[in-house]
């Protein structure tokens, strides 16, 4: 199943990775605009003593911003990815259209994620410096407890645009879906944990216009895709009675489940990247 993961996901972002380039600039400007007002808050802040506290809640208010749109823009593309995914003709006109209909979720998205990163900070701000201060390996040991906490939050997290994108869902509910998928498919979201590391490294390098937020969030998009099939497949056992004990629930033959899809991927050859049109 990861094999064909890895080359579907490589194949569908190398065919539309012009794409990729207009949401990830202008996500990419927005979040400049939104650090140089945090850095220019900043500075008027040690000029002006007087003004500290207005400038704290613009501080917070611009950070909220910027979650937000990151959220919005989010849950956009992966609606736009999951056509992509399912070897459906897109256009960026789709992407732009979907952002309006992805406000209200993503607003909820991005205080979840501002709430939650605030949290985490206090947390370990908290819970390690104490340890650092007092020594006391019980603080140390909530630490700890604390971080993987968070750790799986965010990582659950993370599937709310994928699965918003196939199943739409009231917000809370999703979010409790997530941590279904994540808990449920724990070994393969430890993968996907590099392989997110490793295109964000790369979005890096080409300055966020590749594969940046699109690469990510469609990387997402292809293995919810997956699991999907997965679920579908379980579903039927229970149409069938099958028993929970059954080996076939436990063993998911991913080789007849992803039968068609094997075919329609095809083995395609370094040419047919260079020349996709032609394949």
């Amino acid at each position: 199943m990861l094999s064909y993961f890895f080359r579907k996901n490589f194949s569908d972002g190398w065919d539309n990775v012009q794409l990729f380039f207009a949401p990830n600039i202008i996500l990419d400007l927005c979040m400049i605009v939104c650090g140089f007002l945090i850095t220019l808050g900043v500075n008027i802040s040690g000029s002006y003593r007087d003004l500290s506290l207005a400038i704290l809640i613009s501080f917070i208010f611009v950070v909220m911003l910027a979650f937000s749109i990151h959220s919005i823009m989010s849950l956009a593309w992966a609606q736009t990815a999951r056509h992509i995914c399912e070897s459906e003709p897109v256009s960026l006109k789709e992407y732009f259209d979907n952002l309006k209909s992805c406000i209200k979720d993503g607003i909820k998205f991005g205080m979840f994620n501002f709430f939650a990163s605030v949290a985490t900070f206090t947390g370990f701000w908290f819970y390690f410096d104490n340890f650092f201060r007092t020594r006391d390996v019980t603080g140390l040991f909530a630490g700890c407890i604390f971080m993987w906490i968070a750790v799986c939050i965010f990582m659950a997290a993370a599937w709310y645009p994928s699965l918003r994108a196939y199943m739409r869902n009231g917000f809370w509910k999703s979010m409790k879906k997530c941590f279904i998928v994540l808990f449920d498919n724990l070994a393969v979201n430890i993968v996907l944990l590099f392989y997110s590391v490793i295109l964000f490294t790369l979005s890096i390098i080409l300055l966020g216009c590749a594969p940046g937020m699109c690469g990510l969030e469609m990387a997402r998009v292809n293995a919810m895709r997956l699991f999907m099939k997965k679920y579908d497949y379980l579903e039927e056992l229970d149409k069938n009675n099958v028993p929970s004990y059954d080996p076939s629930r436990r063993v998911i033959p991913w080789n007849k489940i992803l039968e068609e899809d094997y075919d329609m991927l095809g083995d395609r050859n370094f040419k047919s990247f260079l020349k996709p049109w032609k394949d």
